[in-house]
């Protein structure tokens, strides 16, 4: 009875608003503002809090549905009475914004903010803890996704992450952080040296002007005249920044599409017994794909050739197919070294490099997917007329 009254006593005297609380926030500020008051005070006396106040206030109400399916509560009737709380296998103690992680910041700065997060905690925790709130906020559903391509973890949802994995994606991450860190202190470095020499520049205009003015207005002028082309520097800035990431977001989406039909294709020639069903179904899938529709536009072309070819001849047969495995190798190369100069691109912040480039690589997989499927079906033929021959009864088989 005791343990009840003091329970009770807790839940009422637990003041969400000095955590930060505010129904005023979005999703996502107002459950970091929960977490907040679940690490000082136990997990279902604040779900208990909300739970009370939601009885008035349908955003409270909302949010203690949330904290019971993030913190896996059993909350059919939320019993006062629960010692501990059900987190599952979250870490709760893992709370970004001790970091700097705030979702209003730009996608840069929550990055950061997560790399120090991932220092103490390590990815796997700050990862669970991103999905789970991603669930409720966009931003951070996006950052438990970038976290989960920079990190490659692809199982992390349902598996624990071997200890020699962990150690390996988390090099691969902190080179990530220091390019980013390097790139940060680059473009600081480079916005410093621009406001060296405007400030050079605007001295000398200065000094020539003051002969025909007073110095009180020339100095006024200038002073707004600097603030202005700063103003003018940064909206340019951003705006480049917001071309590049629309360019970076367009061609990763591409490659990602890429990649995944050159797997795919990939694999056609290793499952050779049933080659041309796969086939088939490996170009009706790709039919849902818009940019894959000049490639599969080539493809049926391909397709008809065969279809019509006069060659029987073994051997012209493998002179076309190492043609084609020859070209096919040489456009790979070409999309390889084009991919490096695309990260170049994207390094010095050149936008029109990076479009021509991205371009380049797209145009390149437009004629390399033809070719190589082309590749595949000369040599699905060539094991078809073999198999065929070696069927063929021989006079010693009748010896």
């Amino acid at each position: 009875m005791i343990i009840l009254y003091f329970n009770i006593y807790n839940m009422m005297n637990i003041s969400l608003r000095k955590y930060g609380y505010s129904t005023k926030d979005d999703n996502g500020e107002r459950m970091d503002s929960i977490h907040h008051a679940i690490c000082k005070n136990d997990v279902q006396d604040v779900y208990q809090r909300l739970r009370k106040l939601g009885e008035f206030n349908p955003i409270m109400k909302e949010d203690a549905e949330s904290v019971a399916r993030i913190y896996e509560l059993n909350c059919v009737e939320a019993s006062m009475e629960s010692e501990e709380p059900k987190t599952g296998s979250m870490d709760l103690s893992v709370f970004l914004r001790n970091y700097g992680y705030f979702t209003k910041k730009e996608y840069n700065e929550r990055l950061d903010a997560v790399e120090r997060a991932i220092e103490e905690y390590g990815v796997q925790a700050v990862y669970e803890r991103l999905v789970k709130l991603g669930e409720l906020n966009p931003a951070m559903k996006e950052d438990a996704e970038s976290i989960a391509r920079i990190y490659d973890l692809s199982n992390m949802d349902n598996e624990s992450v071997d200890v020699n994995e962990d150690e390996t994606t988390t090099e691969v991450v902190n080179q990530v952080f220091t390019e980013y860190r390097e790139k940060s202190k680059k473009d600081k470095e480079k916005k410093e040296l621009f406001f060296e020499m405007l400030d050079v520049k605007l001295k000398n205009y200065n000094r020539e002007l003051s002969n025909m003015l007073d110095d009180d207005d020339t100095n006024f002028l200038f002073d707004k005249l600097r603030e202005s082309v700063i103003t003018a520097y940064d909206e340019k800035i951003k705006k480049d920044k917001k071309i590049m990431d629309e360019a970076v977001l367009k061609f990763t989406k591409a490659e990602c599409v890429f990649d995944n039909y050159r797997t795919k294709m990939s694999s056609l020639y290793r499952e050779n017994t049933y080659f041309y069903e796969n086939m088939s179904n490996l170009l009706k899938e790709m039919k849902n794909e818009e940019i894959m529709q000049n490639i599969l536009a080539k493809i049926f072309e391909i397709l008809h050739e065969h279809k019509n070819c006069k060659l029987v001849n073994i051997s012209e047969i493998e002179k076309e197919q190492q043609k084609c495995m020859d070209e096919t190798r040489n456009i790979f190369n070409q999309i390889k070294e084009l991919i490096e100069t695309k990260s170049i691109n994207r390094s010095n912040d050149d936008i029109e490099g990076y479009v021509i480039t991205t371009n380049c690589i797209v145009s390149l997989y437009n004629k390399v997917f033809p070719k190589f499927l082309n590749s595949l079906i000369y040599e699905e033929r060539l094991r078809n007329i073999k198999n065929a021959i070696e069927t063929i009864p021989c006079a010693k088989d009748f010896e």
